[in-house]
Parts: C-alpha cells; sequence; structure tokens
C-alpha cells in the first residue's frame, strides 16, 4: 500500500505506471479534474481493470461504487443503437483522491465535492 501522507502523488504515479496517461507518445498533464472516460478514455474491460487495482492498491473499503454507474460495457461504442442513453458519472482523478484518504468510496460525497469544485 503507498503512503497515504500524499495520496495525489501517489495516484499520479499509479496512473502513469499503467501508462494510462500517454496518448500516442505524449504525456498527459494530470489535475485533479482530469476525468478517466473523457480526458484518460478508460473505459470498458480496461475501467473495470483499473478500478479494480486501484482499489486493491489504495486498499480503498468499495462501499457504494457500482461500475454501470460511470462506465459503459466494454464494445457498447461498436452498437450505438445497443446503447442506453443513461448519463454517466463522471470519475475525476479529485474524487479518487477525496475517496483514498477516505478510505471508502461513498457516491453521494464524491458526487457533491466533484459538483462543488465546478462551482
Amino acid at each position: 500500500m503507498p503512503d497515504l501522507e500524499d495520496p495525489w502523488r501517489h495516484i499520479v504515479e499509479f496512473i502513469e505506471s499503467r501508462g494510462y496517461n500517454d496518448f500516442m507518445g505524449m504525456k498527459r498533464h494530470l489535475t485533479r479534474e482530469t476525468e478517466l472516460v473523457r480526458d484518460l478514455k478508460i473505459t470498458g474491460d480496461d475501467a473495470v481493470e483499473f478500478m479494480d487495482s486501484f482499489i486493491e492498491c489504495f486498499l480503498l473499503e468499495i462501499g457504494d461504487f457500482n461500475f454501470h454507474d460511470h462506465f459503459d460495457e466494454e464494445g457498447l461504442w461498436l452498437l450505438p443503437r445497443l446503447k442506453k442513453t443513461n448519463v454517466k458519472r463522471k470519475i475525476t482523478l479529485g474524487m479518487l483522491e477525496r475517496a483514498v484518504e477516505r478510505g471508502v468510496w461513498n457516491s453521494a460525497q464524491l458526487n457533491a465535492s466533484a459538483d462543488n469544485a465546478g462551482t
């Protein structure tokens, strides 16, 4: 488990070590507003792997985390007619940081914090 004195640094290292911030040979600048889906293109099976590894690495309690609230199933982009129009909740790196600091995924707290950060 990473030393949680500086969770932000460890989250950035976690993402960089797995190549998620590498886009066509260029490193993306990661901020607390960086979104997993929109910015890092983490979707489908990659999202399952990412979240499983993240939860394990940071010994995070899964709480009320629900994959389907945040990510589409693998391959749905190929069949847009089958894709439901449910709006997915974003996950930002700042939300991951707050979850690590709290030790548990609490959707209501994390979504409220994300909504307040945008105002």
